[in-house]
């Protein structure tokens, strides 16, 4: 599957899908403790990886600005969570 063109609201939804998919299984892998003490960016770099590998894992893969928003909304929401 390749999540990219079509509708914005389209895109929204398959990401919010894979977030939820992916978000409970990043939360073994990255602890309250490496969120707090690392930086946003670091933290950022760790759920790209991923969730890229989790992607492809699956046989998916997204556009460079689905993988940018679907980065964006797991970190936000990892960030959330701890504090």
């Amino acid at each position: 599957m390749t999540a990219s063109g079509g509708s914005s609201h389209s895109t929204d939804t398959t990401l919010d899908v894979l977030s939820e998919k992916i978000f409970p299984d990043l939360c073994e892998k990255i602890s309250k403790n490496d969120v707090e003490s690392q930086p946003r960016g670091t933290i950022s770099r760790e759920v790209k990886t991923f969730a890229l590998e989790c992607l492809e894992t699956q046989g998916m893969e997204l556009n460079l600005l689905d993988q940018r928003d679907l980065v964006s909304k797991l970190t936000n929401k990892l960030i959330e969570k701890y504090n």
